[in-house]
């Protein structure tokens, strides 16, 4: 794994974008099971070529983080959406994503710490591509 700085992940998923490659990125949060280290751990993984490369900060990288999912998956996605505290008023989410959204809001109203992943099959962090199942 690369240690670089935040401006180098940008540029880095800018150049994989623009050639066509496969990447996604992780924030790691300190206490997080994929997490070995005290501080934030930003994380992009080029699935292309099976690299990775990190940066660590005390702060958690939310503007870095809002860019890179803006580069994934297009401008304006990061914006806040209207959805209910039941996953209501967005006719096209599954009731898997209704109960996640659900089961959040219930662990923000009861002060719980908590954070998501998603583990595309070709991520570092899947078990199931390590151990060969398929989801």
């Amino acid at each position: 794994m690369h240690r670089v700085s935040p401006t180098e992940i940008l540029k880095t998923a800018k150049k994989l974008n623009n050639y066509g490659k496969k990447w996604h990125f992780h924030i790691l949060t300190p206490g997080c099971d994929f997490n070995k280290d005290k501080r934030f751990a930003l994380i992009l993984e080029n699935t292309s070529d099976n690299e990775q490369f990190v940066h660590f900060s005390l702060k958690k990288p939310l503007e870095t983080g809002k860019k890179l999912v803006e580069i994934l998956y297009g401008k304006g996605i990061s914006k806040n959406k209207k959805v209910s505290s039941k996953g209501e008023g967005k006719d096209n989410l599954t009731q898997n994503v209704k109960q996640m959204i659900k089961t959040a809001t219930e662990l923000n109203l009861k002060g719980f710490s908590w954070h998501h992943h998603t583990l595309f099959p070709d991520c570092i962090y899947n078990k199931s591509r390590q151990m060969g199942f398929n989801a």
